[in-house]
């Protein structure tokens, strides 16, 4: 049933932070931690006074991990198998159609690159790879870099007049250093050096420079990551779908992340660890079409509304 447009919601949405002072958000941060040292105190008093107890405790994380391993498997090869279907699709249409092309016109990209000190053909190898992509030419692409690092402002300037034809904007920000984190109880904190302080400072920006509507949409990526292609015209595409019932303001995307790009140059130990996080990242996302859940990292793709009406992130953690 709609509503007319002067209906106000039943509930009023609050925003909150974790780190507030109050109450609740104390509560928050301590859960995790008091259910950590719960086990640790029940295995050490299974250990000295209850074997049944300890044997019981280990069987069950044993059980758990089985069926969170096994069910990560079975998830990775059906997003494989969902993955490939997909791709033969984008190739038979030839660049995904035009229903891909016409929603690409009516949705605008903003890629944010956080990055520190990060060697500048790295940048550029990422910087090509989005010239790549289908629609680049409408891209916003935002080097965010650390006023901190010395070089930033020339490394930025090259590589903005470098590839300033390959999109709509380029453009870089530079996170001044000894800001505050002030939250909505009015308590503040002091910004970490870190991706997520870079992204809030880069992302307020771009809010400032450019007019944001319901049509944009914001990606997020390390230095180093190189997207599909047709992953953008992908969002697009889907973007404009959950237009229908207004769920794309509250959805996020990501694409599985996979270690590859220096795979053969890391050291054995990195690359066994890169075969496990591939397993992990692709099953994860893939459990996503079977009602499952995944948290969004390193790379993903938000709507910029949604980025800029919660504050953007937390300038008082490191990851975002």
């Amino acid at each position: 049933m709609e509503g007319s447009k002067d209906e106000k919601p039943i509930y009023p949405f609050y925003k909150v932070n974790i780190h507030e002072a109050r109450s609740a958000a104390l509560v928050a941060r301590s859960v995790p931690f008091l259910v950590f040292m719960t086990i640790v105190l029940l295995l050490f008093f299974g250990v000295l006074w209850n074997a049944l107890l300890l044997l019981t405790i280990t069987a069950t994380l044993n059980v758990a991990m089985w069926l969170w391993v096994v069910s990560t498997a079975i998830f990775c090869m059906l997003g494989v198998s969902a993955a490939e279907d997909e791709l033969h699709k984008v190739e038979a249409q030839g660049s995904a159609g035009s229903v891909a092309d016409e929603s690409q016109d009516n949705v605008r990209h903003t890629i944010v690159l956080p990055n520190y000190k990060e060697d500048e053909s790295i940048l550029e190898t990422t910087l090509e790879s989005l010239s790549e992509a289908n629609g680049s030419l409408g891209f916003i692409v935002v080097l965010a870099m650390e006023a901190r690092e010395a070089e930033a402002r020339d490394k930025a300037k090259r590589m903005e007049e470098k590839y300033k034809d390959k999109f709509f904007k380029i453009i870089s920000t530079h996170h001044p250093a000894n800001l505050k984190e002030v939250h909505l109880d009015g308590s503040e904190d002091p910004e970490l050096k870190g991706k997520a302080s870079n992204v809030k400072w880069a992302v307020q920006q771009v809010c400032k420079q450019f007019k944001i509507s319901d049509r944009d949409v914001l990606t997020v990526c390390d230095a180093d990551v190189i997207l599909h292609p047709h992953y953008f015209e992908h969002i697009s595409s889907d973007f404009v779908k959950l237009k229908e019932d207004k769920s794309h303001l509250r959805t996020m995307w990501q694409a599985p992340q996979l270690p590859w790009r220096n795979f053969y140059e890391s050291p054995v130990v990195s690359r066994v660890w890169g075969y496990i996080s591939s397993l992990w990242e692709f099953g994860g996302v893939s459990s996503i079409l079977y009602g499952w859940h995944h948290m969004v990292f390193s790379a993903y793709s938000l709507p910029l509304e949604l980025a800029r009406d919660v504050g953007c992130w937390d300038g008082d953690v490191i990851a975002e």
